[in-house]
């Protein structure tokens, strides 16, 4: 019998839809470049995926404009820094490996990217909204896989990533900017959902200390700061 992640790796590597159905639709015909996904080419839910997951982060699609990827810690990447060394300081997480052993796994909303560093930013957003549509169902098989391995609580930061989210459970909010833990049912499971940002994003840079304090409030007692529910 296949399990749940050997279905979801063997989907992944054999998908092509988002190369025909977005890229070629807004890039105009097929492109020179060929679409990237780290997650498989890293074997990321083979060898990083913890056998006990307490948070799961969920982020925006891997950049068009550098090879980086939150697992591949040869190369400078920005999401890793952020939480690493600014955002989880006080978990004193040095490399991945701290990370994980803290119960912790990162995915992306959209799971391939085209490494096209002159791509413009209106065609980069449309495919990548795009994709995202495209990668929902492994998001959602993602969701119930790190549920079945204890997950209680849910980081999503950006409306690209809480849009995919939204599309099933609905009691989400439509903006990343309406901050706060929400509940969602994941195979039976009731899981805390705390709707952030997206770190990169004006909002989150200019409350970039309140943004600090809610998340460690989250992941430390899987609430918000008692000066925030105030």
């Amino acid at each position: 019998m296949v399990s749940k992640l050997d279905d979801l790796i063997s989907g992944m590597s054999n998908c092509r839809r988002c190369m025909k159905s977005c890229v070629m639709k807004y890039l105009g015909g097929a492109p020179s470049h060929v679409l990237e996904n780290p997650f498989i080419e890293l074997d990321v839910y083979r060898k990083y995926l913890p056998e006990k997951v307490k948070h799961l982060f969920i982020a925006e699609p891997p950049s068009f404009r550098w090879r980086s990827s939150f697992y591949d810690e040869s190369v400078d990447d920005f999401m890793r820094h952020l939480l690493l060394k600014e955002y989880l300081v006080d978990f004193k997480l040095k490399n991945i490996n701290d990370f994980l052993e803290k119960g912790m796994f990162l995915t992306n909303v959209v799971k391939c990217r085209l490494y096209m560093p002159e791509i413009d930013e209106r065609s980069r957003r449309n495919i990548v909204r795009c994709m995202s549509y495209l990668c929902r169902d492994f998001l959602y098989k993602e969701l119930e896989i790190v549920a079945d391995r204890g997950l209680e609580g849910i980081i999503v930061f950006g409306n690209l990533a809480l849009k995919s989210l939204k599309a099933k459970y609905k009691n989400l909010p439509r903006s990343s900017l309406k901050i706060g833990i929400y509940t969602i049912d994941v195979s039976g499971r009731k899981i805390k959902t705390l709707v952030l940002p997206h770190p990169a994003s004006h909002h989150f840079k200019t409350y970039y200390i309140e943004m600090y304090v809610i998340l460690r409030a989250f992941l430390k007692k899987g609430r918000l700061p008692e000066s925030i529910v105030d």
